[in-house]
């Protein structure tokens, strides 16, 4: 959870410092968000990778850990995957 409010956090912050450089709001939104947006989807994807030997595990540790290691992955997923238009440009925008 400390991630996904990190990745916010960052991504605020970057979109405050190109309205303070003088862009309009939905410019400044963004141009923030795609910068941002990389360095997201990269930070959580090296959090998922981490728990995929939790998949080869065999016996009690199996049933144990991989319902962990699954709604862990999916948690750090699934915003990703929701924020996923945000992160594109319109056309009109370039």
């Amino acid at each position: 959870m400390g991630i996904l409010v990190d990745d916010a956090t960052v991504t605020i912050e970057n979109i405050n410092y190109h309205l303070e450089h003088g862009k309009d709001v939905e410019t400044a939104i963004l141009d923030g968000a795609h910068q941002i947006a990389l360095p997201a989807l990269v930070s959580t994807l090296c959090i998922c990778i981490v728990f995929i030997p939790m998949f080869l595990l065999a016996g009690i540790a199996k049933f144990l850990f991989i319902p962990l290691a699954e709604a862990v992955v999916f948690a750090m997923l699934a915003p990703i995957c929701c924020r996923g238009p945000w992160f594109r440009r319109s056309p009109s925008t370039g």
